[in-house]
């Protein structure tokens, strides 16, 4: 699901949030995730349009894994949660 919000006629924030839910574990092969709700991804990102064909935008992200897959990643070593910032350019050709 994607929000947008204008900020003005240039400036953009878009709001992110996704969700996985599994009806099986998928841990023998190399996605390595439990079954039921895996894991919850939401951000924002800042974006500038100098044109539409062309805006630089910064964002971040966070993660979180929920049930089985929390503890097969724990299990692998690898943290349950993540925090994370972006930085592109959305360009149209």
């Amino acid at each position: 699901m994607r929000i947008v919000w204008s900020c003005n006629p240039s400036g953009i924030a878009v709001g992110i949030f996704k969700s996985q839910r599994l009806a099986n574990d998928d841990t023998p092969y190399a996605r390595r995730v439990g079954s039921g709700l895996s894991d919850i991804d939401s951000g924002l990102r800042l974006r500038y349009e100098f044109s539409r064909k062309f805006a630089p935008y910064i964002g971040v992200t966070y993660q979180k894994w929920f049930g089985n897959t929390a503890d097969i990643r724990q299990a692998n070593g690898s943290p349950t949660r993540d925090f994370r910032a972006t930085i592109g350019i959305r360009m149209w050709f």
